[in-house]
């Protein structure tokens, strides 16, 4: 059977944007430096094990789920990957918050034949369903969801309004006082308010790159203040400098199943 690890080598760096989610696929450094995303990361390399860092100690994976607010350093060694990142504002992400808490439920060794069809399904037909069924199998836990008022915050970032709002004003939208907001969304998400503002920001920014094809842009389109504060805020979720992924050779796709 095969994975990933059917597209060719070296072909372009892929990044397919939806409503709720989003999916990389190409070759990354072999070194991320140590980063946080507020988004729960899943992620896939079929051809061989990579390694992430959690702060006990190195783990082999095939298949990671991090979640949302955990810090880690990744380590790939050239590995074809695809990652995919899940959202607060996504249905599934606080059942799949309450299992993916420790390395020792949140990763994967060896691939299960539900993994290669999936993985297999996203090569031939740009399919999520089967990666997301996958996904939920695996991590998923119980109907836990996501405070009401976190909720409707989160979708309204997720539709690219209150980018550039302060959080008073992100608590006052909600019925709620800043510092109550600030509690409730680092209790549901993991992340502080500016982080998970930040990353909704970064989903804009990659929702404009399909048409503006130009890093600068994507930065002013996501309301940064500039693309210095762009690309720190970059390196802290990803781990790396953007411009490894804000390239003119990836490819940007808008995918109306994500």
């Amino acid at each position: 059977m095969s994975g990933l690890n059917e597209t060719a080598a070296g072909e372009r760096p892929k990044v397919w944007i939806g409503s709720k989610r989003l999916v990389f696929r190409g070759v990354l450094p072999n070194l991320l430096d140590w980063h946080r995303h507020p988004f729960h990361c899943v992620l896939l390399a079929a051809e061989r094990p990579f390694e992430v860092e959690l702060g006990d100690g190195t783990h082999a994976c095939r298949a990671l789920l991090v979640p949302g607010g955990q810090a880690h350093c990744l380590r790939f060694d050239g590995h074809d990957m695809l990652s995919m990142y899940i959202p607060p504002h996504d249905d599934g992400f606080a059942s799949l918050a309450a299992s993916a808490r420790g390395h020792e439920r949140g990763a994967i060794t060896e691939w299960s034949e539900q993994w290669w069809l999936a993985l297999r399904q996203w090569n031939t037909e740009l399919d999520p369903g089967p990666l997301n069924d996958a996904i939920r199998r695996t991590w998923a836990s119980g109907s836990t969801s996501l405070d009401a008022r976190v909720r409707s915050l989160t979708h309204e970032l997720a539709r690219g309004r209150c980018l550039g709002d302060s959080p008073k004003t992100l608590a006052s939208a909600v019925g709620l006082s800043a510092s109550r907001l600030a509690h409730l969304v680092k209790e549901h998400t993991g992340s502080s308010i500016g982080e998970v503002q930040r990353a909704y920001k970064f989903t804009a920014a990659a929702r404009s790159m399909v048409t503006a094809k130009s890093f600068t842009r994507a930065a002013h389109a996501a309301e940064f203040a500039d693309s210095a504060h762009f690309s720190r805020s970059f390196r802290a979720a990803y781990g790396l400098a953007p411009s490894r992924i804000l390239a003119r050779t990836t490819r940007w796709t808008l995918h109306d199943r994500l």
